[in-house]
């Protein structure tokens, strides 16, 4: 039954992987917002529910949206490059590289169902990128051969069936469990193959899937007429091993996904405005191949795969969201937001593969009523450029800088039945 299963979610898993190109995600390995309507605030609203989608971001928020479905796609596009400034002998060979694959389908669907007046079961269905890159070289590491392109590729997908409930007409809780998969591949990295516990698990070994079970919680409460609290925490989901990259992760394949936590507020305004405010928080520090140091890297155990190996080196994240919402019709709804968070990214030598640098991002969309019961859903990302600029940490003659700019665009259908 269990190898039935797993068998049944490798399927489904690699049926998203042949449809769905991945992306570098924008905080870190995370995306700025999830559904249209917040994703037009900077990714806030945690405490306004709007969609289905809602549950993804603050499982309390079920209750309140009524019978729906929400479904869409975004189109998003991470311009990505490095330029190795060091002399010859560093482990990247001196030059500026761009990454090829800058286009992306990123799906994501919602169902909510009212059980009664005051409970809900909602399921969402989203993807999110996590790491990409795609450097179209032969000769990206000094003394090393290439063939065919350098970098890697992770593709995240949550399926999270919520459950929420009113206490009062003034306060919810729900909970979701949060099934995820992902799927990875490494191209192009036998240059560390000498510094791996098993070089024939580092690099080339076609696309590898893990599986992993989290639980999310949230709450939502009204403070008075014109202002909402709501709060979510999701935790930190332990993941099966990628075993065809054994000698990559560290801890024998080992790549988890961060615990985040959100708290924020809508703040009514007027009857057709609201200001929307979220402070967002990733964990990446807490999951071993994400937050190691490269500077760990030595013999034994210490090299890559091993159980005190090294990750990308990446710090915690602090995301500040902030969104606002006029109704300028019976018909149409406008947003425009703007989020900044701190990149995690200090160590630039291994994240070539990873140049999660983006600081800001820019938004814009709006709803068009199309009926009584449906509406189309539009928002735009842009997120400016942003460089980070770092010697290598681990003595080589290395001197990177990380480049990278994105835009985002996003379509959705809402239907409420």
């Amino acid at each position: 039954m269990k190898h039935n299963l797993r068998r049944t979610a490798g399927l489904f898993a690699l049926l998203y992987i042949m449809f769905i190109g991945g992306a570098l995600a924008t905080n870190g390995m995370l995306p700025h917002g999830l559904g249209t309507k917040s994703k037009g605030l900077a990714g806030a609203g945690v405490a306004l529910p709007q969609d289905a989608m809602i549950v993804a971001i603050n499982p309390a928020g079920g209750v309140w949206v009524g019978q729906r479905y929400d479904v869409g796609f975004s189109l998003f596009s991470p311009l990505r490059e490095f330029t190795e400034f060091g002399a010859a002998g560093g482990f990247v060979a001196p030059g500026t590289y761009e990454s090829d694959s800058n286009i992306f389908l990123i799906p994501h669907g919602a169902w909510n169902w009212r059980l009664d007046n005051d409970r809900a079961f909602s399921l969402a269905v989203y993807a999110a990128g996590g790491m990409n890159t795609d450097y179209p070289s032969n000769s990206f590491w000094n003394g090393t051969t290439v063939a065919g392109s350098t970098g890697i590729d992770l593709k995240q997908l949550f399926i999270t069936p919520t459950y929420s409930m009113k206490t009062n007409d003034k306060t919810s809780f729900g909970v979701s469990a949060v099934v995820a998969i992902q799927a990875f591949e490494a191209k192009g990295l036998s240059a560390f193959s000498g510094n791996s516990v098993d070089g024939t698990r580092l690099s080339d070994n076609g696309v590898d899937l893990s599986y992993g079970l989290g639980l999310k919680l949230g709450f939502q409460t009204s403070l008075s007429p014109e202002l909402t609290l709501a709060g979510s925490y999701s935790t930190k989901i332990d993941m099966s091993e990628f075993d065809d990259y054994a000698g990559l992760f560290s801890n024998r394949g080992d790549l988890d996904i961060p615990a985040t936590a959100i708290i924020g507020v809508a703040w009514k305004l007027s009857d057709a405005s609201v200001l929307a405010f979220d402070i967002q928080y990733i964990a990446y520090s807490n999951v071993d191949a994400i937050g190691r140091s490269i500077t760990l890297l030595g013999g034994g155990e210490s090299r890559f795969g091993g159980t005190n190996g090294p990750g990308f080196g990446w710090d915690d994240m602090t995301i500040y969201k902030l969104g606002y919402q006029w109704k300028g019709s019976s018909d149409m709804t406008w947003r425009v937001g703007a989020s900044y968070g701190e990149n995690p990214v200090s160590e630039t030598t291994l994240n070539i593969l990873a140049p999660a640098v983006i600081e800001t991002h820019l938004t814009f969309g709006f709803t068009k009523k199309t009926s009584k019961t449906s509406e189309f859903n539009f928002a735009f990302m842009y997120a400016p450029e942003n460089t980070v600029r770092a010697v290598s940490a681990i003595g080589q003659p290395d001197d990177v800088e990380l480049k990278m700019s994105q835009f985002d665009l996003e379509f959705s259908w809402s239907k409420q039945f």
